[in-house]
C-alpha cells in the first residue's frame, strides 16, 4: 500500500504561500531555528521567509508550551507583522496546535496551525488519488537487503509488501 506522506512544516509554508507572500515562522524553541532555516532552503522558499521568530526564554515542560508562552508567540507573530512585513505566520512545531484557535483575533494576517494544514492536505492528496510515480525524485526507492528490523518494515524496504 503506498500512500502520500506530508510532513507539519512543509505543509505549514507551502499552505502560507498560498495566502500571502512573505510569511513568518513562530515557534517556542532557540533550538528549532537552524532547522527551519534548513527546512525553507530545502523547499527554495527563501524569497518567501520574511522571519524565524523564536522567544529567547525556554519552556519549562512541553506539555504546557501553548499556555506557557501564549503571550510571547502572540508578540513574537506581532513583531513578524510589523517589522518584517509577514503576510502570513506559520506556528511550528505540533506542541503548538490549535493555539492559533485561542489567539487568532490577536495576529492582524492569517496563521497557519501546521497540524491542521498537513492533515487537511493529506486528504487531499489521497482523495486527488494520484499516480504513485515510478520516476523522478520522489518514486519509490530501489529495494535493499535490511537486517535487524521488524518483518514488516523489512518487508516494505526489500518490496515484498505488494
Amino acid at each position: 500500500m503506498d500512500y502520500p506522506v506530508v510532513g507539519l512544516a512543509e505543509t505549514g509554508m507551502l499552505t502560507a504561500c498560498m495566502v500571502g507572500k512573505r510569511f513568518s515562522i513562530v515557534s517556542f524553541a532557540r533550538a528549532l531555528a537552524p532547522w527551519y532555516r534548513e527546512t525553507v532552503e530545502w523547499h527554495q522558499l527563501v524569497d518567501r521567509l520574511a522571519s524565524i521568530r523564536m522567544p529567547d526564554t525556554d519552556f519549562s515542560n512541553i506539555n504546557d508550551v501553548q499556555t506557557e508562552m501564549q503571550t510571547t508567540l502572540v508578540a513574537l507573530a506581532q513583531s513578524a507583522v510589523t517589522e518584517d512585513q509577514a503576510d502570513v505566520i506559520v506556528f511550528g512545531g505540533a506542541p503548538l496546535s490549535g493555539l492559533v484557535k485561542e489567539v487568532i483575533k490577536e495576529i492582524p494576517v492569517p496563521v497557519i496551525d501546521c497540524a491542521a494544514a498537513a492533515v487537511m492536505q493529506l486528504e487531499t492528496l489521497i482523495r486527488l488519488q494520484l499516480r504513485r510515480p515510478v520516476a523522478g525524485t520522489f518514486r519509490r526507492p530501489p529495494a535493499k537487503p535490511s537486517t535487524g528490523l521488524t518483518s514488516e518494515l523489512a518487508r516494505r524496504i526489500g518490496h515484498q509488501d505488494n
